[in-house]
């Protein structure tokens, strides 16, 4: 089971390390394409992408990828209006870099919290 995770574990973080891979080519490619087209089909894509595997995923699961998801979208604002503000307040940056990992603290912790139940709850069955 240890090897099952740790499988698991490093699935997630090359796919992750994949995307953000990525993610820096496709900007390198749209500052060279007219008027953002590379950047538009890249995320019609990745929305396809995510379409296809969010519709394999359980129901008991959605709740998990719409507050990552929200806490993805709140931190990519946070961020570019972080970039866009005149003078940075180093408290306001610290408040809301504490705000972020709060946030994926407790989507990661409801995540396993539910894998766990889940698991004791077909333990129990067998």
């Amino acid at each position: 089971m240890q090897e099952l995770i740790s499988s698991f574990t490093r699935f997630s973080a090359a796919i992750t390390l994949y995307g953000m891979q990525e993610f820096q080519h496709a900007l390198g490619a749209a500052m060279e394409a007219p008027a953002g087209v590379n950047v538009k089909k890249l995320r019609e894509s990745l929305d396809s992408l995510s379409n296809a595997i969010v519709h394999e995923l359980d129901a008991a699961h959605e709740p998990t990828l719409e507050s990552v998801t929200s806490m993805s979208n709140e931190v990519v604002g946070k961020t570019l209006e972080t970039m866009r503000a005149p003078m940075l307040d180093p408290n306001q940056v610290m408040q809301a870099a504490s705000d972020v990992v709060k946030k994926a603290a407790d989507s990661f912790t409801a995540v396993v919290e539910h894998d766990a139940k889940h698991e004791s709850h077909k333990a129990k069955k067998a």
